[in-house]
């Protein structure tokens, strides 16, 4: 079972509120499990970047020092246990952030048997794109989740993944995803 609180996770803006599941420190394996899906969105979103890292995986740039997903994914878990060793648990929301407990208002407590947010994905929308003379399809949420696998060979194939999560109407697709060539990992 899953505890989710809802919190303020600023106190300065108390009506700022949000669900964050309560992570126990005695909760390793959940706590890597969503490391991977944490990792796993930096590298999608920083580490496949053409403007970052060529096709060797060498930075091409300063800024891909900084934003290497397995230095940023390294640092994650570190501060995690940083925190463990100060509190019981910590707040992690839906996108991987977390807060230490320390002075946080719960406004309301929740238990679930499923590993999905309490309303983080309501209203998402999911949006199919394909880059130009690009051979795969992509999933891009409003929302930030992690779409795994994160390319398709098909149109098809990526909207039957899509509708896993929401409704046909809520799926949109453009093509191009750019108007210049840039090269997409093919």
């Amino acid at each position: 079972m899953y505890t989710f609180a809802e919190i303020a996770p600023d106190k300065r803006f108390v009506n700022n509120k949000a669900w964050y599941l309560k992570l126990p420190k005695e909760e390793i394996e959940l706590m890597f499990r969503l490391h991977k899906s944490v990792t796993t969105k930096l590298f999608l979103r920083d580490g496949n970047d053409p403007h970052m890292f060529n096709k060797a995986g060498q930075p091409t740039c300063e800024m891909a020092v900084i934003m290497n997903p397995i230095a940023l994914g390294a640092k994650w878990v570190m501060s995690v246990e940083c925190f463990f060793g100060m509190f019981d648990y910590i707040f992690v929301n839906a996108v991987g952030g977390f807060v230490p407990p320390s002075g946080i208002q719960v406004f309301k407590e929740i238990t679930s048997g499923d590993l999905l947010w309490p309303g983080a994905y309501v209203d998402e929308k999911i949006t199919m794109s394909r880059w130009e003379a690009g051979t795969h399809y992509y999933l891009v949420s409003s929302k930030g989740r992690i779409f795994v696998p994160e390319k398709f060979d098909t149109e098809t194939e990526a909207l039957q993944h899509a509708l896993n999560f929401v409704p046909r109407e809520r799926i949109e697709f453009k093509q191009p995803f750019r108007e210049k060539k840039i090269y997409d990992g093919d």
